[in-house]
């Protein structure tokens, strides 16, 4: 191998663990932690419900004016909010970002209430399609199945640690610096194992 094809490698291989990154932070912190449950609430709502039946009504070239527009102005929030953390206002950046996680919620519902329509226009089929390859792909490549396999130990520690603190801390009778340091001693057991 010459030197610009393993420089080429390893390019490939930052801009995989880059991109399998983020997808891991909105799959598993976002999407899972805060939009799915979100969306479960809003659809329980008496109020959607109603909005549903609207939405089904509704001619597919106004529901995709719609989706698009709320979807684009999710975006560019979470552009503006990466914007202003990155500019050292990280907090603020951090509060307008979760500001858009219920207007994000909402849209993704809405998706799922009128995919039907969206999917007759060619291009938001063939966008759609493409997104679901591209996620596919990310879910193949090494760096995805190297960082599922680190969460997944790093999740049973996480829970193997939990356990024995809550069955070794009640039995402790010492003080606040005696149960800090048993804390201590089962995360670095249970790390170094």
């Amino acid at each position: 191998m010459n030197i610009l094809q393993i420089i080429f490698t390893r390019i490939i291989t930052i801009f995989q663990f880059i991109l399998v990154f983020t997808y891991l932070i909105f799959d598993e912190l976002i999407w899972d932690r805060l939009i799915v449950p979100i969306n479960r609430y809003i659809s329980s709502l008496r109020i959607l419900q109603t909005l549903e039946h609207k939405l089904l009504a509704t001619n597919r070239h106004i529901l995709v004016v719609l989706f698009v527009g709320l979807f684009a102005v999710v975006e560019l929030v979470g552009i503006v909010a990466a914007g202003i953390a990155l500019s050292g206002n990280v907090v603020v950046g951090i509060i307008l970002y979760l500001s858009k996680i219920p207007i994000a919620a909402f849209t993704f519902w809405m998706f799922g209430v009128v995919k039907p329509q969206l999917m007759t226009f060619g291009w938001f089929e063939i966008s759609y399609e493409k997104l679901e390859e591209i996620i596919a792909w990310i879910k193949y490549t090494n760096s995805y199945k190297i960082i599922m396999s680190s969460l997944h130990n790093i999740k049973s520690k996480i829970k193997v640690i939990f356990a024995l603190i809550k069955e070794q801390l009640p039995d402790s009778n010492g003080g606040f610096i005696a149960r800090t340091v048993l804390i201590y001693t089962i995360i670095k057991k249970t790390i170094n194992k």
